[in-house]
């Protein structure tokens, strides 16, 4: 998959109530409880399982345990003959670990690949964790001499002054099951803390793919805020300060894009990216806010000014302002349609108004004002702060969100499904 289907949930019990045709940009009434399945506690990812347009679930406990469950396109019936009766635990690195799931991946063979933060529990770092299951939810016994996982720091020289931190982002998967993990991470050589965006690229048997020196890259100094994976291979990284950077397909050598193959995105005051997706043309869409609304840039992939100046009406970006006082996109997904879909929020200006926000545009940027209400659909759940985590397409086109809801110090989870 080139686009993070991105994302859903951690669920423990699914509901299911049938209901009547809703129009593009309503909840579909099919799909849980009016749409939407609430979970009383939750921390993970969904995504499409290719092959059979169910769905993967993969999360935390709040014991901090790792597990991956399979649930059919409407999370409906859960697989038990996956793992042990329908869950499959992953195992903690050895020296007192706990895991945070952050995203899950289907390879090309069934293969399932887990992407976590290890956090130490005695000491004050993290690492990247990776686990990687055979199709029925047992342990690859192919994958890192047979542990099934590899938990690493990318700062891989002596380091006399202690461990090093590592905040894992994003996981993709390339066509031959090589994986493409996302991070930032403290590359200094010091005990002064410098984070760096950074890639590693690891094979399907869990060693490091020597494509990279030691597998492993930096993208620039800076926090990494996501990565996408292009039809080609290229990988795009975008970075705080509005960076973007490219880095070739494994094998091949030359950038074409900005000034050696880093650009930054300049379109205003107040613009901050937080999340980029390639299109099947290989261009790559931004987007995040714009002083107090959405936005939504395209850029060519290469050049030295590679802003698309065909998408919104020559700007190459376009603002989106919902009814509510504050946008913010924080993922988008290719929509096969080749339209966008984009989930972020709306807010009042304070932390508790933030209510669920997702649109749609078109190929040329214009908001596609059939979907939502004049083009926005809004969910608030029981007036609390809601934000999406990322988005996933299912084969019919229906759009899955999962919001992580605050209600006082409880952490609730609302998975939606939106008619396309």
């Amino acid at each position: 998959m080139f686009k993070k289907g991105k994302l859903c949930l951690a669920i423990c019990s699914l509901i299911a109530s049938a209901g009547a045709y809703s129009a593009p940009g309503d909840l579909d009434n099919t799909f849980g409880t009016s749409g939407v399945l609430n979970v009383p506690s939750c921390s993970g990812v969904a995504k499409t399982i290719p092959a059979s347009d169910g769905l993967l679930l993969a999360g935390t406990t709040s014991a901090g345990d790792g597990f991956v469950k399979k649930y059919d396109s409407n999370g409906l019936a859960l697989d038990t003959s996956f793992g042990n009766a329908g869950v499959a635990d992953l195992p903690r690195p050895v020296g007192g670990y706990s895991l945070t799931v952050l995203d899950a991946e289907t390879l090309y063979n069934g293969k399932i690949a887990v992407l976590a933060l290890a956090r130490s529990t005695n000491v004050v770092y993290n690492d990247i964790y990776v686990a990687m299951l055979l199709p029925n939810g047992s342990l690859d016994a192919g994958f890192n001499g047979g542990l099934g996982y590899i938990s690493y720091s990318q700062y891989v020289s002596v380091e006399p002054e202690g461990p090093k931190e590592d905040r894992p982002v994003e996981l993709e998967v390339l066509p031959d099951g090589r994986l493409i993990v996302g991070s930032t991470s403290n590359m200094s050589p010091t005990t002064n803390i410098t984070f760096s965006a950074t890639i590693t690229r690891i094979r399907e048997n869990g060693t490091f793919d020597t494509s990279v020196p030691k597998g492993r890259a930096t993208f620039a100094a800076g926090t990494l805020m996501d990565i996408a994976l292009s039809p080609d291979l290229t990988t795009f990284g975008v970075l705080t300060g509005n960076k973007i950077k490219k880095l070739p397909a494994p094998g091949t050598s030359g950038v074409n894009f900005g000034a050696s193959g880093l650009y930054t995105l300049n379109i205003g005051t107040g613009t901050v990216i937080q999340t980029a997706v390639v299109q099947a043309d290989g261009k790559l869409l931004v987007a995040g806010r714009k002083g107090s609304n959405a936005f939504i840039a395209r850029l060519n992939p290469t050049g030295a000014s590679p802003l698309d100046t065909t998408y919104g009406n020559g700007a190459g970006y376009v603002e989106f302002d919902s009814p509510i006082l504050k946008d913010e996109v924080l993922d988008i997904a290719a929509h096969p349609s080749g339209e966008t879909i984009a989930a972020g929020y709306s807010s009042l200006g304070t932390t508790v108004s933030k209510d669920l926000l997702t649109f749609k545009a078109d190929t040329t940027g214009a908001l596609v004002t059939s979907f939502g209400v004049n083009g926005f659909a809004h969910y608030d759940h029981a007036g609390a702060q809601d934000s999406p985590n990322r988005i996933s397409i299912q084969a019919d086109g229906k759009v899955i969100i999962p919001a992580a809801t605050y209600v006082g110090p409880a952490r609730l989870c609302s998975i939606l499904r939106y008619e396309n």
